[in-house]
């Protein structure tokens, strides 16, 4: 009888042990962790040129163009050839979502001896309201400075508009 009541605990207890083997048993199942990253805004120059017109040099004088309007305009008009109808340049900001940018305008430039854009303006100014449909454009205006027999020629230089996000 003792073996038989033996045998049946060692049975019950393999039983058992089986029965919690199957009761550990895990099923798996995979999933997918992913993103897109995106560039957060693109500029792009979307106008030809700040367009200050054409001038002459007899008398000191300063153009300004208005970055809301476009209007030139010249503290000696008398000094002015050719007024653009629009002298303002122009920027496109591409964003995916709506966002606040923030607008820094470059630092003078020199044109040439005596040719200098002494400051640049913007419109909207300081921030835009970008949105994701757009248009977010910027237009850029400034001040050039003539000097008194100034050289003839045609005056460029590059310049650089920044937005921060």
């Amino acid at each position: 009888m003792r073996n038989l009541v033996l045998l049946s605990t060692v049975a019950a207890l393999v039983a058992l042990a089986g029965f919690n083997a199957h009761a550990t048993d895990v099923t798996n199942a995979e999933g997918l962790a992913k993103v897109k990253i995106v560039d957060p805004v693109a500029l792009n120059h979307t106008g030809t040129a700040l367009d200050f017109g054409e001038a002459m040099s007899a008398e000191a004088h300063v153009i300004t163009v208005d970055a809301g309007t476009g209007t030139v305009s010249s503290t000696k008009n008398n000094q002015m050839v050719t007024k653009p109808t629009d002298g303002r340049d122009k920027f496109t900001a591409v964003v995916p979502a709506n966002m606040n940018l923030t607008i820094t305008l470059p630092d003078p430039v020199e044109l040439g001896t005596g040719v200098n854009v002494t400051s640049f303006t913007s419109n909207p100014a300081d921030t835009i309201s970008a949105t994701k449909d757009g248009p977010n454009d910027i237009y850029i205006g400034g001040t050039l400075s003539v000097a008194k027999d100034a050289a003839s020629n045609d005056y460029s230089h590059a310049y650089t508009l920044t937005v921060s996000y």
